[in-house]
């Protein structure tokens, strides 16, 4: 009998360290994607055993799998090094960054992601170890690409959660801060367009990335509150129920377009208050006067 193939070793073939491991080559059950190379191969390989994962993304984040996937793929086989020292995971995103103010430096997307509800706040030291683990860098992947569609259709330039062209393509060249600044000095409604490298990778490789980790759902955007008035009260009060992965903060920025802010009965603003402020497991019901 046939001895079955030995699976590569990632370090000796051009894959990117956060690979962490060689896996069994896979053929595409379709038969296609015939002429991958041992790099392309174990890559495939990678992103069908962490398919389960990057689909709960998609579920979860409401943004497409083949842009999750393109993320880590594109890193793998085409950002390829030996160690990372700002990245530790899937997906390289950033621990820190290189900035002018060096106390901006742990202002990363990751990081901006939490501060915005998408990702429940975590130390720096804890946010290095998720990021560390395939399934923990996979759900940042998807909540900062999540945080990356609300911003652009809050500014007014459309729906982009089944784009994997512009979720990669911000993905990889902004931060979620940067991004809005950007948006903002756009004239609203034009087009947006990718051409980095990342984006250009995963639109020519969209076959590969399906292959992987199967067919997008179709998405919307996700419910993040419901309000009811409450007349009870006072006039103009609301009850808002706050759902799993949303925060105030969010929903203020929705509402009122601030991020920070939260208007109170008598029109002033003030900081919001809520406790706790990331709802992980159950609805948090708030009473918004």
């Amino acid at each position: 009998m046939a001895e079955p193939p030995k699976a590569v070793d990632p370090f000796k073939i051009p894959v990117s360290f956060e690979i962490g491991k060689s896996y069994q080559p896979i053929e595409p059950k379709d038969g296609g994607l015939p002429g991958l190379d041992a790099a392309q191969n174990q890559v495939f390989a990678c992103l069908v055993d962490w398919r389960s994962d990057i689909e709960f993304a998609e579920r979860d984040f409401h943004v497409s799998r083949l842009a999750i996937a393109g993320a880590i793929a594109w890193e793998m086989l085409e950002n390829v090094r030996t160690s990372g020292w700002r990245s530790t995971g899937f997906g390289k995103v950033h621990t820190f960054n290189f900035k002018w103010a060096f106390w901006k430096a742990w202002d990363t997307a990751a990081k901006q992601a939490e501060t915005k509800g998408y990702l429940p706040p975590v130390t720096d030291d804890k946010r290095k170890e998720l990021l560390s683990n395939p399934s923990g860098a996979i759900r940042y992947i998807g909540g900062i690409m999540a945080a990356i569609a609300e911003i652009t259709a809050w500014e007014g330039f459309g729906d982009i959660r089944n784009d994997p062209i512009i979720l990669t393509n911000v993905y990889q060249s902004k931060d979620l801060v940067q991004w809005e600044e950007h948006l903002k000095k756009k004239p609203k409604g034009s087009t947006l367009s990718g051409g980095n490298p990342m984006d250009i990778w995963v639109g020519e490789n969209i076959a590969f990335l399906t292959a992987a980790v199967g067919t997008p759902n179709p998405l919307g955007e996700a419910t993040r509150y419901v309000s009811q008035s409450d007349p009870t009260t006072s006039p103009g009060a609301k009850i808002l129920t706050i759902l799993k992965n949303h925060t105030l903060s969010g929903i203020a920025y929705g509402e009122y377009g601030s991020w920070e802010l939260w208007p109170q009965q008598n029109g002033d603003w003030c900081e919001p208050q809520y406790a706790p402020d990331w709802c992980s497991t159950v609805n948090l019901a708030v009473r918004c006067i």
